[in-house]
């Protein structure tokens, strides 16, 4: 009987979807206190109050829409000059100690075609932003306000998302004269139409 027991015990341990002893599967207190969750990001709290106060954190969208045109600096390449996605040409600076201010850069056009949380953050308010510079699609997403990633400029005189940035030095006359061509507008309009959005970063 001992030795039934013992062979039983060993198959207990090797089915790992079994639970024994005080593990074994009961029945939920019903008298537990209920708690409230926030539709934003899931969080559990024991009074709605908490609950309240974590789904009312205002969202930081950075005055974007889906479809605001904005240039990214920090996507710079190589593309050709003259793409209809191309913002402008920032001119090397022979004086910069950076390989990169001494290059250049040509700046991108993008297209915001999303607003929603970040994926490992709801509260935290985000954009997908799309191009077709060099022909190519290209999204992803970057916070709205540009803390942390990627500095956002729009280009139609409205607040630029550019926390903690330096671009803007380098890039504020260059904006004044950004005028997209009208192939670029309608494309980017049809891109916000569809509504795109991403899980990956840009």
């Amino acid at each position: 009987m001992v030795s039934t027991l013992n062979n039983i015990n060993d198959q207990l341990h090797a089915m790992v979807s079994l639970r024994t002893g005080k593990n074994v599967a009961t029945l939920a207190d019903q008298m537990e206190p209920i708690q409230h969750a926030c539709p934003v990001c899931g969080n559990v709290y024991l009074t709605r109050t908490e609950a309240l106060k974590c789904r009312d954190k205002p969202f930081e969208d950075g005055d974007l829409t889906v479809g605001t045109i904005v240039a990214v600096p920090g996507k710079s390449s190589q593309f050709p000059p003259d793409d209809p996605w191309m913002a402008f040409i920032i001119p090397p600076d022979p004086e910069s100690d950076s390989h990169f201010h001494r290059a250049g850069y040509r700046v991108p056009l993008f297209v915001v075609t999303a607003i929603h949380g970040e994926p490992r953050s709801p509260h935290r308010c985000v954009v997908t932003l799309v191009s077709l510079v060099g022909s190519h699609l290209t999204t992803g997403w970057t916070p709205a306000t540009g803390e942390g990633h990627l500095a956002l400029f729009r280009i139609d005189g409205g607040k630029h998302c550019d926390v903690d940035s330096t671009w803007i030095d380098r890039v504020k006359d260059l904006l004044v004269d950004c005028n997209p061509s009208d192939k670029m507008r309608e494309q980017a309009k049809r891109l916000a139409r569809i509504g795109i959005s991403s899980d990956d970063l840009l």
